[in-house]
């Protein structure tokens, strides 16, 4: 079912008819290559169902895509998505710093990749204090529009408080987008 790979590695697929629709969205990290992303959403495809079995939806993220089905249902409003999230445990060293250069990073990626760009990913760096560095990737769903983008990232970064305060590291994953951050250079550069 997701045997073709995409330019921007977005797919947005249904098989069956009405009323036995089966809607699939996977999306892969804006920074890997094709085959990276076509191994990341065939696991996804295999396991996702074991892992979920007799569920008429489910939602997988995984470290280079993300993969959501449902029957009989396209997709969700995008306010109303609950988020994932994760931390790293290891808090920051100075907490006011990294937390106010996690700040600042997050929103220049924000506005970088819900700009007009069709490949609606940024990813970045920016120096907290002399011993420590945050970086960062953020990632919307290619069809949604600048401001469905900014929202669904405004979300995602009102979790970072509540998932991952003063923390090194953290990912906050949505079915429209994510984010992720952390004190090592996780991403390939784009």
């Amino acid at each position: 079912m997701l045997s073709n790979t995409t330019d921007d590695g977005f797919y947005d697929l249904q098989h069956g008819q009405d009323p036995d629709i089966v809607h699939v969205r996977g999306l892969c990290r804006g920074d890997v290559n094709q085959t990276t992303c076509q191994n990341c959403l065939n696991d996804a495809k295999t396991r996702l169902p074991t892992l979920c079995p007799n569920q008429k939806e489910a939602f997988g993220y995984y470290d280079f895509c993300t993969l959501y089905y449902a029957s009989n249902r396209r997709r969700r409003n995008i306010g109303t998505q609950p988020p994932h999230s994760y931390n790293n445990p290891t808090d920051a060293k100075d907490k006011e710093k990294y937390t106010s250069a996690l700040t600042d990073l997050m929103q220049r990626l924000k506005s970088q990749a819900s700009g007009e760009s069709d490949f609606k990913v940024a990813v970045g760096g920016k120096v907290a204090d002399e011993s420590e560095n945050v970086y960062g990737l953020v990632q919307c769903s290619p069809d949604l529009s600048t401001k469905e983008c900014s929202d669904c990232l405004d979300d995602a970064m009102s979790e970072i408080p509540v998932c991952c305060r003063n923390k090194i590291g953290g990912r906050v994953i949505k079915l429209d987008c994510n984010l992720r951050f952390e004190t090592v250079h996780f991403y390939y550069d784009i």
